[in-house]
C-alpha cells in the first residue's frame, strides 16, 4: 500500500484490491473448470497456478493416463512463484482415441511428486489427420460448447 494515505484513500485502496483480487480469483477458478470441460489435444498451452513454484531444473510435470499406465513428464515454463506454463504431451499410441481425463502432479525436486489429483480432459486424435481436419474438428467442438444443453 502506497505510504501518506488519509483514512478515505486507505478505505478506497482496500476495497478496489479486494475486487481486483476477487476478479483475479473468478479468472482462475474459470480456466480451472474450463480445462476439465473442454478436450486438449497434445500441443495445447496450459497455465498451472499455485505456490512457492521454484525456477530450478527439477521443476516438472508428470502427466499420466489411467492410473499411471502411460506417463509422460514436461519441463515447464517458470513464469513467476505462482505461475508456470507448459504444453501438453504427445501422450502416445498406448493411449486410445478419444476423450481422456489426464492427471497432472508436480514436482520441484524431479523425484517427489504432489498427490493434488488435478485433471485435464485430453483428446487423444487420429496422427494421421490433416491440419485441415484437425481445425474443422475444434470448430465443431467449439460450436457444441457453446451450444449447452437442451432446454425444456
Amino acid at each position: 500500500m502506497p505510504e501518506g494515505l488519509t483514512e478515505p484513500e486507505i478505505t478506497a485502496y482496500n476495497i478496489a484490491k479486494a475486487k481486483t483480487d476477487d476478479e483475479e480469483s473468478k479468472r482462475i477458478q474459470a480456466e480451472s473448470e474450463e480445462i476439465t470441460t473442454m478436450a486438449k489435444r497434445k500441443g495445447y498451452r496450459l497455465m498451472m497456478y499455485g505456490s512457492n513454484f521454484l525456477n530450478n531444473t527439477g521443476l516438472q510435470i508428470k502427466f499420466s493416463y489411467n492410473a499411471g499406465e502411460v506417463e509422460r513428464i514436461v519441463q515447464p515454463v517458470f513464469k513467476n512463484s505462482t505461475l508456470i506454463g507448459m504444453a501438453l504431451p504427445d501422450m502416445g499410441s498406448d493411449v486410445p482415441m478419444g476423450h481422456h481425463l489426464l492427471t497432472a502432479e508436480i514436482t520441484l525436486n524431479g523425484q517427489q511428486y504432489s498427490n493434488f489429483g488435478k485433471q485435464v480432459l485430453y483428446n487423444q486424435v487420429d496422427p494421421a489427420l490433416t491440419d485441415a481436419e484437425l481445425a474443422k474438428m475444434d470448430e465443431d467442438e467449439a460450436k457444441n460448447q457453446k451450444k449447452g444443453g437442451k432446454k425444456k
